[in-house]
């Protein structure tokens, strides 16, 4: 778990975003000292540093040749979204892409991307 801005990250064993919460999208989070106290007392690890995996994001450039098929389009689906600041379509499209094994961030109207580990043995 992190604090990514605004946002709160829970991450999964594979570096999958299992939750995200923002202030922004209505979530009344306590102050960033508060949450890590209180996961840290319930004994959830917290990364006080930030994302863990933040040197692995690439910038999402038009048809770049190390995604799975169909993100790509996606991607360009979700520029255009950022662009026209539709957070409705944005969201949905994050989750289309998760489902492909990538987790985004996005910088003012750029997207960066990184893939999850893949599932090896019995969880």
């Amino acid at each position: 778990m992190f604090a990514d801005g605004k946002r709160l990250v829970v991450l999964g064993r594979r570096g999958e975003e299992l939750a995200v919460e923002s202030k922004n999208e209505g979530a009344d989070l306590p102050t960033i000292a508060q949450l890590a106290e209180g996961f840290q007392a319930h004994g959830y690890p917290w990364m006080p540093g930030g994302d863990p995996y933040r040197d692995e994001y690439k910038r999402w450039v038009e048809d770049v040749p190390d995604l799975p098929p169909g993100a790509n389009a996606l991607f360009k689906a979700r520029a255009a979204a950022l662009e026209k600041e539709d957070e409705k379509n944005i969201a949905e499209l994050r989750k289309e892409l998760a489902k492909l094994g990538l987790v985004v961030r996005d910088t003012e109207s750029r997207q960066w991307w990184r893939g999850v580990q893949q599932r090896t043995g019995v969880e």
